[in-house]
């Protein structure tokens, strides 16, 4: 999965692709970069229906892989036969998150700097909304 995403949305926006949900979010419009650990709209389902709500993007990482005290979370959750995910692979921990495109750092470096770029991808040049899958889980453990 991407390290940083973008979303350029509002609520109508949201509304047209998805239909009615609860909105936790106030209405609000999105337009920014999405960095892990920071909040970001997800679409999920609770008892009375979809709800867009802010989530923090990362889920908890393991204990024993946790270098410090706090803990900065993992937003690429490969292997799902770890116990350590199974108890949020569940239905109810599923959500869709929405965006208009991601990135993926290039495979080398680049000759002059030395950092790796990064690639931006999105469905075609307007941007549109997309959805890409999700889990969620109210934090626990130490963040910063």
């Amino acid at each position: 999965m991407c390290n940083i995403y973008n979303i350029k949305m509002h609520s109508a926006q949201l509304k047209q692709a998805v239909g009615s949900y609860i909105d936790l979010t106030n209405g609000a419009s999105f337009d920014e970069n999405i960095y892990p650990d920071y909040p970001a709209p997800i679409l999920r389902n609770n008892l009375d229906g979809p709800e867009l709500a802010l989530s923090r993007w990362g889920m908890p990482t393991p204990p024993m892989c946790v270098k410090g005290e706090a803990d900065e979370g993992i937003t690429n959750v490969r292997n799902i036969s770890s116990r350590h995910w199974q108890r949020w692979l569940d239905v109810a921990n599923r959500c869709l998150v929405p965006a208009t495109s991601f990135s993926e750092y290039a495979q080398e470096p680049d000759p002059k700097t030395g950092k790796k770029n990064l690639h931006w991808f999105a469905i075609n040049t307007t941007q549109p909304l997309f959805f890409f899958a999700g889990i969620w889980t109210e934090w626990i453990g130490v963040s910063e």
